[in-house]
Order: structure tokens, then C-alpha cells, then sequence
């Protein structure tokens, strides 16, 4: 009995190899997109975060200065150039003169009602020092001022600048006479912060001050 063999030869066409192929790269392209995007948004995320932990950061840092402040001129000047609104880019304010400071201003006829030690009495602060009436002592020897330069907010103290924060594109300081719903010892602050490519932050805070 004669069987014959049969041989059966299995394979891909060059078709189906093509489209195989064409399969894997759309799927490969859609994989790298959702990554990119990915990628995109964690970074919006992270910059949003960072902007408002840096705005968060100025305010307090202005509401702790400020609120130890005597401003030494009215706000209500016209708007300034970074945001189109009723209020000032810069504020001017002198700081009271305390027992380490070391102005001629603060120096005479003024005493303090505590001592500063911070190597003995770690616990030990600065103090305000008071005239021989008890009203505070200013240090008007040392003008301070918050402005804007360069998407920077820096702080001057006699026209010598420093730097407290990046990315802050934008502030205004509004009293009373710009905001009736303010108290008359009440200065609000509007930072605008803003990075490429990522929305700006708007941040709000109300400090009142100790003199006005």
C-alpha cells in the first residue's frame, strides 16, 4: 500500500508581515503620545505646585515684615505696569528699630525693654525699642521697598536690592483709599505668578500693619 506524504509549507506573507508591522508602529506612536502627554501634565502639575508654594511662601514672608511696618506714603497712585488694575506695584515702609539694630537713628534716646542673647538665651528675641515717651522707635535711617524686576520680587532697603522670589510676575498693594472694604491699618497683596508654558497663579493676602 502506497501512502504518499504530505508536506504542508506554513508562513507569513509579505502583506501580513506589512501590516503587522504598520499595527506595531501606530501602537508604538499612540504608547510614546500618551507618555509625552504624561509627561506634559505631571509637569503642569508640578509647576502649578511649585508657584503656589512659592506664593504662599512671599506671603507669609511679607505678612511677617509687614505686619511690623509703618508705611510712609498713600497707595492710591495710578495702576502699574504689570497688571491693569487700581493699586502700586511697590510699596515703601521703615521697620521699628529694635535692640540689635545699629542706625543712629535707633540708637538715640531710645532704650529696650528686653535684651537679645541668642548664644546664652537661645529664647531671647529682637525687641522694639520706645522712646522716653513710649512710642515706638522707627528706623527711618533704612527705607525698605518690595518692587518687581524681571519676573523677580526683590526687597531694597536703601536702594541696594535683594532677591526673595522667582516667578513672580506681577504684585499690587492696595489700602483703603483703594479698597473701601480694607481697614484703615489693612494692606492687601496680589501676587501674579506665572512660568512658560504653565498658567499663571494668583494669590491673595491681607496684612495689617503695626503703625500706619
Amino acid at each position: 500500500m502506497n501512502m504518499k506524504r504530505i508536506s504542508s509549507n506554513s508562513g507569513f506573507t509579505l502583506v501580513e508581515v506589512v501590516a503587522s508591522a504598520g499595527i506595531f508602529v501606530i501602537l508604538g506612536l499612540i504608547t510614546i503620545l500618551f507618555f509625552i502627554q504624561g509627561v506634559s501634565n505631571w509637569q503642569l502639575l508640578t509647576n502649578q505646585s511649585d508657584l503656589r508654594s512659592t506664593g504662599r511662601n512671599v506671603l507669609v514672608y511679607m505678612a511677617q515684615e509687614l505686619g511690623n511696618a509703618t508705611r510712609t506714603s498713600s497707595l492710591g497712585i495710578p495702576p502699574n505696569a504689570f497688571i491693569a488694575s487700581p493699586g502700586q506695584n511697590e510699596i515703601t515702609f521703615y521697620l521699628p528699630c529694635n535692640n540689635v539694630s545699629t542706625s543712629g537713628v535707633c540708637t538715640s534716646s531710645s532704650f529696650a525693654t528686653c535684651t537679645y542673647d541668642p548664644i546664652n538665651d537661645p529664647d531671647s528675641k529682637r525687641c522694639p525699642l520706645i522712646d522716653s515717651n513710649s512710642n515706638t522707635k522707627w528706623d527711618t535711617a533704612n527705607q525698605i521697598k518690595y518692587l518687581i524686576v524681571d519676573n523677580q520680587l526683590q526687597r531694597a532697603v536703601n536702594g541696594v536690592n535683594s532677591p526673595i522670589a522667582s516667578d513672580i510676575s506681577g504684585v499690587i498693594f492696595e489700602d483703603q483709599s483703594l479698597n473701601p472694604n480694607l481697614n484703615s491699618n489693612e494692606v492687601k497683596v496680589t501676587l501674579t505668578l506665572s512660568r512658560p508654558k504653565t498658567e499663571s497663579l494668583i494669590l491673595v493676602g491681607i496684612v495689617k500693619l503695626k503703625n500706619q
